[in-house]
Parts: structure tokens; C-alpha cells; sequence
């Protein structure tokens, strides 16, 4: 028994061992990138026919990982997002270094059931991202739920980063029972006027549609 234990802590001390030299090639590698990608910048803008040759000499880099290199050697890009898509850059490199280096930890996400919660950027769908990252800093959570109600508004469509799950287009059902005419809301949903319109020709027969989205428009306006 003792012997396992014995084992076990021999083992523990071997795994601390390589994470702290893990983490220590890290950070080094990290500079490296950085010292490379201003060695970059710096030769390109005093040579800009070099650009040609580092592109040649390192062939397996890709275009948009030679942008965000450009954009790291200029100070307006935090070294770790070197490999983030292309579509993200754009937002976050208008934002100021101590914001960006926000969504290098955790950050405060709104769910869609109204929840904040802590989440690694990279675990974020894409319209979750686009909802933390605005043009100057990241999403506060009253931003975010001001941005969702907007979003809301717009597309009429949701998708939950906790459970991954997509919400259906449309926020409601038309369907008929008998002889009436029902709607059913899936979720607390904000109606405008050209969706009311369009709820209440669909409860029609088509030979009547014109005239109840006439006299529907007709009414709104007078209100």
C-alpha cells in the first residue's frame, strides 16, 4: 500500500515538473513570437519587397496568420490571438490591450435563459461571439442583453451556448383547431408591426388575405 502511494506522489512530482516546464516554454515561445512578429513589421516597412520573401521562406503560414503577425508587430494585437479567424480580428483589434486581454481568461456570458455565466472565449458559439465583442471593448452584461433584444428583434433567432441547442426560427405557431384559428409563443417574443401582419394574413384563407392586410395596416396606422 505504501509502495502505491510512494508511486503516486513520485508521479505527481514528475507531472508538476513538465507543467511548470510546459508553461515556462510557453511564455518564451510566446516572446519569441512577438520579438518575430516586430522583426516583421520593422523589415517590411523599411523593405516592403521583403514581404515577398518571408512569405516564401515560411510557406506553410497562412494569409490570415501573416495579417494577425502584422497586427501583433504594430502593438494592436495581443500575441495569443494569432491563430483566432480572421472574422474575429477586425473587433478585436480596435480594442485597447487591456480589454483584449480579457478574453484571454473567462469572461461573464448572458445565456439564453437570462444567466450569466463564466466561459472560455473559445468555448463560445459564433453568434455568442459576436454578442461579448463590440467594436471598443468586450460586452458588459447589460450590453450583452441589450445586444440579444436587439438581436432578437432582427433575426427572430437564438442560439444557447450552454446547451448548444438552436431555437426555432420563428418564436411561434400558427396552426388550426377545428374551426379557430390559435397561436402558440415558444418563448417570451416581441411582435412588430409587419410580424403581426403577417400572423394575422396567415390566419386567413388566401382569397381574403389582401383585404385583412389592408384593413390590419389600416387599423395599425389610425393607432
Amino acid at each position: 500500500m505504501s509502495n502505491a502511494v510512494v508511486v503516486k506522489e513520485a508521479d505527481r512530482s514528475i507531472i508538476n515538473s513538465n507543467v511548470q516546464k510546459f508553461c515556462s516554454l510557453m511564455q518564451k515561445g510566446m516572446s519569441a513570437i512577438q520579438e518575430a512578429c516586430v522583426t516583421y513589421v520593422n523589415t517590411i516597412q523599411l523593405y516592403p519587397e521583403s514581404k515577398e520573401e518571408f512569405v516564401s521562406f515560411n510557406p506553410l503560414i497562412s494569409a490570415s496568420t501573416w495579417h494577425a503577425m502584422e497586427l501583433i508587430g504594430l502593438g494592436k494585437l495581443c500575441v495569443e490571438f494569432m491563430t483566432m479567424p480572421s472574422k474575429y480580428l477586425q473587433l478585436i483589434q480596435a480594442m485597447p490591450p487591456s480589454e483584449q486581454i480579457k478574453l484571454t481568461e473567462k469572461i461573464q456570458v448572458l445565456s439564453y435563459d437570462g444567466t450569466p455565466k463564466m466561459c472560455d472565449f473559445e468555448e463560445l458559439t459564433e453568434t455568442q461571439k459576436y454578442q461579448v465583442l463590440s467594436p471598443h471593448r468586450v460586452r458588459t452584461i447589460a450590453q450583452q442583453r441589450t445586444y440579444i433584444e436587439d438581436y432578437k428583434l432582427k433575426k427572430l433567432h437564438f442560439v444557447d451556448i450552454t446547451t448548444k441547442s438552436t431555437s426555432p426560427t420563428k418564436p411561434y405557431r400558427i396552426f388550426n383547431e377545428g374551426s379557430k384559428w390559435k397561436l402558440s409563443v415558444n418563448k417570451p417574443t416581441i411582435f412588430t408591426k409587419e410580424t403581426l401582419l403577417r400572423i394575422l394574413t396567415e390566419m386567413r384563407p388566401k382569397d381574403n388575405r389582401k383585404t385583412v392586410e389592408v384593413s390590419s395596416a389600416q387599423l395599425i396606422k389610425k393607432k
